[in-house]
């Protein structure tokens, strides 16, 4: 990631297809790009800056195949992310969701 002090490279929540992108670019770079489920309340760095809320995040090791690869497909995540060896999937949720 550039500067994590720079207010424009924070993505707005909601904003997949820039998301997508940035991630792309990071990737071409060498780069690491960091993403959190939850918005922010300032685009700064830190866990200070993030607001509360409810989040469920499925660690899955390894590559899924088959089947498993539905059941996830399934739960629709908000968000996932390919950590290297294997999986991260993250959904909000909301108020009063269990």
């Amino acid at each position: 990631m550039r500067s994590r002090r720079k207010q424009a490279n924070y993505i707005p929540a909601g904003s997949c297809g820039v998301l997508v992108t940035a991630a792309a670019r990071a990737r071409g770079r060498g780069e690491e790009l960091f993403v959190t489920p939850l918005p922010r309340a300032a685009a700064e760095p830190g866990n200070r800056a993030a607001r509360t809320g409810s989040v469920v995040w499925i660690d899955i090791d390894g590559e899924p195949q088959g089947s498993e690869l539905g059941r996830m497909a399934a739960l629709r995540p908000h968000l996932t992310v390919h950590s290297g060896g294997g999986l991260h999937c993250c959904s909000a949720l909301r108020p009063g969701q269990r």
